[in-house]
């Protein structure tokens, strides 16, 4: 008696943590980026040309049209009816009517643009595939094209004020401006590994993060980079931190990164992992305040937390119907999964009571066998994926 008693206060607690609702983009794109113009007002930009936006802070989506299919990877808003997106093959594209109509400009290149920035409402800069640096002093009328690194691919750019900008890229690749970015002085970043994203909580406290778990932390305006352990070793696609001391990474799914998401408290000291409830890779964060944020990814992930991380609602647009059963629950020795789908792509995992994975098993047949026994008795979960698609179950091991 005293051991269902237990048992059922702890999944009274699973139950009272885990309260998820269905947030649908209604498309199954990768969704690339995330902003928003206020606490109501948000995009998203994503492959195929697809341009998502919201008006009630992200409960329903709508598409908008961008007269193209190009992958669209950045956007930036100067006010909130005019914004800026880039994408590949030299796409720019911009809004003076909060994207009612989006209209092409001319970038002078071919090159996949892939971040950003405007420092006001006339002055941006875009960075890209091949060292690519464009700059507008019009808003967007006309580009001037720069190399600034040929041989490096600069993945993000962000300004802290009208005249001080960073560029973060490959290899561990880190430039900084202090005249508007009429020049840029490369930095010692301390890696070699890619630097995928960067942003300045204060115009000296700066984090980039990248390739391999990265992190970079700067508190004299880049001068020193000091690398920060996240206890992790997967990609980190982004960064974004609401004050110096609180802050979130968005990656992939690996081994000890809980869904791909991870916060920290005390500016990067130290990180906790949050349960994402998808495997699908992270791609892009943004918080309109301490306790609302937003999260997408690949297959039209999209997250949104409104207590600072600790829950999300997650809205995963697949398209796809998974039928699984697992027999016997409560299981003692071997696990039956019978399920609708199988590949080289389809894995069972089982993970304890606190998201650590303990096994993962190829799904090459409908119905496969999963060895428990060896297991100490108690809760676990089984989640089955392809990447795309995910189910999330619970067994007792008695």
């Amino acid at each position: 008696m005293k051991r269902l008693f237990i048992l059922f206060f702890i999944l009274s607690a699973l139950h009272a943590e885990a309260q998820w609702t269905q947030i649908n983009p209604g498309v199954t794109n990768w969704l690339y980026d995330v902003a928003f113009t206020d606490n109501t007002t948000g995009y998203i930009v994503a492959d195929n040309g697809v341009i998502l936006k919201t008006v009630d802070c992200g409960s329903h989506w709508f598409n908008q049209a961008s007269g193209t299919n190009n992958y669209l990877f950045s956007l930036f808003f100067t006010a909130s009816d005019t914004g800026y997106i880039v994408g590949e093959h030299g796409t720019i594209l911009k809004t003076v009517d909060g994207g009612d109509h989006w209209m092409p400009q001319i970038s002078n290149t071919s090159m996949n643009l892939v971040s950003v920035c405007f420092t006001s409402r006339l002055n941006g800069f875009i960075t890209g595939q091949a060292g690519t640096v464009l700059s507008t002093a019009n808003g967007g009328e006309t580009w001037e094209l720069n190399t600034l690194y040929p041989e490096k691919y600069l993945s993000a750019i962000c300004f802290t004020d009208t005249v001080t900008g960073y560029i973060v890229g490959q290899p561990g690749c880190i430039s900084k401006t202090t005249d508007g970015g009429n020049s840029w002085i490369e930095q010692v970043s301390g890696t070699n590994h890619t630097l995928v994203s960067i942003h300045f909580p204060r115009v000296d406290t700066g984090f980039a993060v990248g390739d391999s778990a990265t992190v970079l932390k700067t508190t004299d305006g880049g001068i020193h980079w000091i690398a920060m352990s996240t206890g992790t070793r997967d990609i980190l696609n982004s960064v974004f931190f609401v004050n110096p001391d609180i802050g979130y990474v968005a990656g992939n799914y690996s081994y000890d990164l809980y869904g791909g998401l991870l916060k920290t408290t005390d500016g990067g000291l130290t990180w906790s992992g949050l349960e994402s409830g998808t495997l699908n890779q992270l791609m892009s964060l943004f918080f309109l305040n301490s306790d609302t944020g937003f999260v997408v990814g690949s297959y039209g992930t999209l997250l949104k937390t409104t207590n600072g991380g600790e829950g999300w609602a997650v809205g995963v647009s697949s398209g796809h119907s998974i039928d699984v059963n697992l027999a016997p629950n409560p299981v003692s020795d071997e696990l039956l999964v019978e399920t609708s789908f199988t590949g080289d792509d389809y894995f069972f995992l089982l993970l304890d009571i606190s998201g650590k994975e303990l096994l993962r098993r190829q799904i090459t047949s409908k119905k496969t066998c999963i060895p428990i026994g060896y297991f100490a008795p108690g809760v676990y979960f089984v989640k089955l994926t392809n990447g795309r698609d995910l189910v999330v179950r619970m067994i007792i091991r008695d």
